[in-house]
């Protein structure tokens, strides 16, 4: 009898084990989303307009970042017209890589790839529902403004972080001139 007991216990372990397996790996072979639905969630978020938004949102950051990397290469509080000049040409030149580097041609197929490999087809499609509402609209409007005031609260850490390590970096240098 307790043998009966004992055998019947594992049968059930055992078909428990693979249930639960089943259940937690269900998830990975959940379908993978189509470009058409990819593309479809990128246009109802409006991801290319945003990504240029963001942009131009971005843009006075950058000025200053360039301004703030001159003062400090100067060492000059307020800059003189050649500085600021070069400020200008700082500016010019990091937005325009950036520009590059967020462009839609250049990101779309990034995101896709990504989606793809992070979401499922159910996946996707929740965020296109979600997003097709007012209320994931008026999230979407807002997230150019949560970029560029998280830029601007990251960007005098990183510059002065830059800095410090450029420093840094040429003390060390400076031992292979002694």
């Amino acid at each position: 009898m307790k043998f009966k007991n004992l055998r019947s216990s594992i049968v059930l372990s055992t078909a428990s084990l693979l249930f639960s397996g089943l259940a937690l790996s269900s998830t990975s072979f959940a379908a993978a989303p189509s470009d058409q639905s990819i593309q479809q969630l990128f246009k109802v978020m409006n991801l290319e307009q945003l990504t240029q938004e963001t942009m131009q949102q971005l843009k006075p950051q950058l000025a200053n970042q360039a301004t703030q990397m001159v003062s400090m290469i100067t060492h000059h509080s307020e800059l003189n017209a050649k500085e600021q000049k070069v400020a200008q040409q700082v500016t010019e030149k990091l937005y325009s890589k950036t520009s590059e580097m967020v462009s839609w041609k250049y990101l779309q197929p990034i995101y896709t790839q990504v989606y793809k490999e992070a979401y499922s087809q159910e996946e996707v499609q929740a965020q296109i529902d979600f997003y097709a509402t007012p209320i994931g609209q008026s999230i979407l409007k807002k997230t150019p403004i949560v970029a560029q005031k998280t830029m601007a609260l990251m960007s005098d850490g990183i510059q002065k972080a830059a800095l410090t390590q450029a420093q840094d970096m040429q003390t060390i240098l400076n031992q292979l001139h002694e």
